[in-house]
């Protein structure tokens, strides 16, 4: 092991000792100070033994140096550095601080497919790759190769050199790669019209089912993949990853193929697919997020595809309105099932969105009578301070039940408990529920409604009846009580404010109605709903027409169909989220307009009312500003931010959507 002569060394040491020579006047004094009556002879004893106390401290610090510094010196050998990089099996290159080869071991050169690597050969021409700033780790392609490459600095007899490590992955990518493309990718579908279709003399319905299956044949053959009917019009479909990718760049084609498809010369008929691909998981978990995918498509009004992709949710398709295709079996399953819920709990909690309208308002009523009807302790999550709901409440008082039964989100907290059952309606995204706290510590909840589903609910809920087809969260409330109870359990007032609920979200049975909806009102009307009472809910005031008349001062046509309005002001108050959900509506009924936005900015809240007429799929467009709602009906809420704003962020969403809907087109 050679050594290196260190001159500086004896220097060091000399000044050390002259320090602390120095240093002993101050110590003799120090130790004479903290024992005055000591003798002289024992004060300067204390202060020699110090000093060679110290000087032994510090000759064990040299020798230990010493030490670390010939081992160092000993590594620090060019000649030994390379002999041992010449053994090490990864592919290394040696370069000096100019970034110029230095030195490279034989598995480098097996590497790079080289004879060899001329000294001072730059960095750059061996390999074209720069590191991110900050970082030692970069990937790229060497030569033939993926490499992953890592560096490192050291310093050699008072140079700097950068050592590489070249790691090749080519073999564990193309693993990596073959292991993903094999992987199986399951598929559910089913026609969603089969109602329709199904009233049709049998020779259609069969002919036309038998071209759906057969597109779903051609679909699973390209993709190499098989095809299994399951169920009546209800399939199975798997194929290899490879062939997704290729179905996520033409957006599903094949929803437009069975679009195409019609009964007679006007009923279109349409598929839902709910498609999982994972990475890793068992095929089980990939079929049951598979299911779920299509329940979720099924949910948010059918016609399109909802792809999983390892949690993350895609949608594609949703051109088409969600037809009428409720059956009375499910409504009555889920109305066993909430009453079961219901009578398990400690108490009842009821709740809707945040400002509640008659819909919200009167659903939550609807599923306080059930949970009475079964001798529930149950309250109603509201805020009474809401000026939109007077007409409601007015109504309610007329009954002795509801005195105590209305409470805020703060006492509502106070009444949640281990065994309390959260049942949420007209509503189903957290964060626009009247108290987001509550659901967030809620054990056991419920949700009903009738808008498309948005987001993945957490294990706390226990039942969830979401039906887009529906017209309102009154009809499904009411076909709910109807089918467990009868419309002996309602009161009038109860029945009049269900009957406007259905009245609000129709625009008066002109919208979104079905046969369940005029069954629904045939139910009310038996338990003693008043339509003339219902109808005086809506009568609007002087002062609502001067709400809805700044609205309507500042419309803006945008792409030649789109009408866009807003108010702004310091005396904009909550009640102009109902005009500004008025002033959308009536813009509809301008020539030219297909779809309508009245916004309007309450406090720091950005409040966007979206009206289509059948057309265009406003819920799509104000999904990407966290919106959500019905094809034709919609809505969102911003934080912060100006009105000018989010009309730029609308008209960016409206460009966008367009230019999806040509491109499918």
């Amino acid at each position: 092991m050679a050594k290196h002569p260190n001159r500086s060394g004896p220097a060091i040491d000399l000044a050390v000792c002259i320090g602390l020579g120095c240093c002993l006047p101050v110590i003799y004094v120090l130790i004479s100070a903290l024992f005055p009556e000591a003798h002289t002879a024992f004060s300067a004893l204390i202060t020699v033994l110090f000093y060679l106390s110290s000087l032994s401290v510090y000759a064990a610090f040299r020798r230990r140096m010493s030490v670390d510094r010939d081992i160092l010196v000993a590594e620090a050998d060019p000649e030994s550095l390379y002999r041992s990089l010449e053994q090490i099996f990864f592919p290394l290159l040696l370069c000096d601080r100019n970034g110029r080869a230095v030195f490279c071991n034989p598995a480098f050169l097996t590497l790079s497919e080289r004879d060899s690597v001329p000294a001072g050969t730059p960095f750059s021409e061996i390999c074209t790759l720069s590191f991110p700033d900050g970082e030692n780790m970069a990937e790229t392609e060497f030569g033939s190769r993926q490499c992953k490459i890592h560096r490192s600095t050291f310093y050699l007899c008072g140079e700097t050199y950068s050592l590489f490590l070249f790691a090749d992955e080519t073999e564990k990518r193309e693993a990596l790669r073959l292991y993903t493309s094999d992987r199986a990718v399951v598929a559910y579908a089913i026609i969603d019209n089969l109602e329709e279709l199904s009233q049709f003399v049998q020779d259609k319905y069969t002919r036309v089912t038998a071209q759906v299956e057969e597109k779903l044949r051609e679909f699973a053959a390209g993709a190499q993949g098989i095809l299994r009917a399951y169920d009546r019009n209800k399939y199975l479909i798997v194929f290899d990853n490879d062939y997704l990718e290729k179905c996520l760049d033409d957006r599903f084609s094949v929803l437009d193929e069975i679009r195409s498809i019609r009964v007679g010369d006007s009923v279109p008929v349409t598929i839902s697919m709910g498609v999982c691909r994972m990475r890793d998981g068992t095929l089980a978990s990939r079929e049951a997020a598979a299911q779920y995918a299509l329940d979720l498509a099924l949910q948010r009004g059918g016609d399109q595809v909802v792809f999983q992709d390892d949690g993350d949710v895609s949608f594609f398709g949703g051109k088409t309105k969600a037809g009428y295709k409720r059956i009375n079996i499910r409504a009555r399953v889920a109305a066993r099932e909430l009453l079961s819920l219901i009578t398990r709990a400690d108490n009842v909690l009821v709740m809707g969105h945040r400002f509640g309208d008659y819909d919200s308002f009167a659903s939550a009523v609807g599923l306080t009578r059930l949970a009475i009807s079964q001798g529930a302790r149950v309250n109603i999550v509201v805020n009474r301070d809401d000026a939109n709901l007077d007409s409601c409440f007015a109504k309610v008082h007329r009954l002795s039940e509801y005195d105590g039964l209305f409470v805020d989100g703060a006492q509502a907290e106070d009444l949640l408990g281990t065994g309390t059952l959260l049942i949420v309606t007209d509503v189903n995204n957290p964060n626009y529920v009247e108290a987001p706290a509550l659901m967030k510590r809620a054990k056991t909840v419920a949700v009903i409604d009738h808008h498309i589903k948005t987001v993945t609910f957490n294990s706390a809920v226990k039942l969830e009846y979401i039906e887009p087809s529906a017209s309102s969260a009154s009809e499904l409330v009411s076909e709910m009580i109807e089918y467990v109870a009868g419309e002996r359990i309602l009161r009038p007032e109860e029945a009049e404010l269900l009957l406007s609920g259905v009245l609000l979200d129709t625009k008066r049975f002109t919208r979104n109605t079905g046969t369940h909806t005029f069954s629904v009102a045939r139910f009310l009307r038996g338990a003693g709903a008043n339509p003339e009472g219902s109808y005086e809910f809506f009568k609007a005031t002087p002062e609502d027409l001067a709400k809805e008349a700044r609205f309507n001062s500042g419309v803006v046509i945008y792409r030649k169909q789109v009408a866009i309005a807003s108010c702004d002001g310091e005396d904009v108050d909550l009640s102009y989220r109902v005009a500004a959900a008025k002033a959308a509506d009536g813009l509809l009924e301008v020539k030219g307009v297909t779809t309508a936005f009245a916004i309007v900015k309450i406090e720091n809240i950005v409040y966007i009312s979206a009206r289509s007429d059948g057309s265009v799929n406003v819920q799509r467009i104000l999904e990407p500003l966290n919106g959500g709602g019905h094809f034709d009906v919609a809505g969102a809420q911003i934080r912060e931010g100006t009105v000018e704003d989010v009309i730029e962020t609308l008209r960016a969403a409206i460009d966008n959507y367009f230019e999806k809907q040509n491109k499918e087109e």
